[in-house]
């Protein structure tokens, strides 16, 4: 089974990591290596810092109605997809899969707070 590389997300973008520095993500259960990810190159963090900084600029100036709106579909997306984030969590930290499950809750109780 060949171990999968996570790119960077950068401007909404998956991005492949110019870097040569690389971390196992390994499955503290089982030890096994699920996952690659990148030490950040300083250039790729700049643009990942500036890209945010640009996006919240953009997101303030969104009528509270449609952020509203916007966190609500997240809150439907992550329901939707609870048993790939739940085995996610399971996979990446050791987590039982109830104790996953209930970290995807407690993510949508912090969705909920943000739409109150």
């Amino acid at each position: 089974m060949s171990v999968r590389e996570i790119p960077m997300i950068i401007d909404g973008q998956a991005v492949p990591s110019q870097s040569s520095e690389w971390r196992d993500v390994i499955n503290p259960a089982t030890q096994e290596v699920v996952a690659r990810v990148p030490f950040c190159t300083l250039e790729e963090v700049d643009r990942a810092v500036a890209s945010a900084h640009q996006a919240f600029a953009s997101w303030r100036k969104v009528p509270l109605a449609k952020r509203m709106r916007i966190m609500l579909k997240l809150q439907a997306l992550i329901r939707e997809h609870t048993p790939e984030l739940a085995a996610l969590i399971t996979e990446e930290h050791g987590k039982t899969l109830p104790d996953a499950e209930g970290e995807v809750g407690r993510g949508l109780e912090v969705v909920e707070h943000a739409c109150s």
